[in-house]
């Protein structure tokens, strides 16, 4: 990331050429949709639930509420509840499928440890949206347009890099041979 960054004054026209490049905005809208999931996840279980989850969650692994990457593990977990699942047993599968006591970062551990809740996301490695959010009257059309936009980025990355080859194949023929 260092290398990358430049001193150099960005022209208004490189700014905005920027400001729509797919490839620039694919990320922001992947984390915001996996970001929006979590937080309507989050508001269809309800508080009292939530409670329960992270009292669970602090008493399975001291002070795992306070870790970095609980915010991320608190959405898998919202997640799994509202897909149908139980997420202090889901929880409890992965404290119990190995130790913590090496790991820096616990949290991000156990949410790498939780099951996949249901692919079919914008992107093959993201879960889709949980039938309960997709009928839920405030986020249903919300996270579909999120998800939809994702898949439109993609989309538009996927053909412009299939329009441009680089460099070292301009003398190759495609598509080349196995020597």
């Amino acid at each position: 990331a260092v290398l990358t960054r430049d001193e150099a004054a960005l022209s208004a026209t490189g700014s905005l050429r920027e400001q729509f490049d797919p490839a620039v905005l694919l990320k922001p809208a992947v984390d915001r949709y996996a970001d929006a999931v979590g937080l309507a996840a989050e508001q269809v279980v309800g508080a009292e639930r939530k409670a329960e989850i992270e009292r669970s969650a602090d008493s399975m692994v001291l002070w795992l509420t306070e870790a970095p990457a609980w915010p991320a593990l608190r959405a898998h977990l919202m997640t799994i509840e509202v897909s149908g699942g139980d997420a202090i047993d889901a929880l409890r599968q992965a404290v119990d499928s190995g130790g913590l006591d090496d790991a820096q970062h616990p949290a991000a551990v156990l949410s790498w440890r939780l099951q996949p809740i249901g692919r079919g996301g914008p992107l093959p490695w993201l879960d889709g949206v949980p039938e309960a959010l997709s009928t839920d009257p405030v986020w249903g059309r919300y996270l579909e347009a999120r998800q939809q936009f994702v898949r439109d980025l993609a989309d538009e990355v996927l053909n412009g890099c299939a329009e441009q080859r680089p460099a070292w194949l301009a003398d190759m023929p495609l598509p080349p041979s196995p020597p």
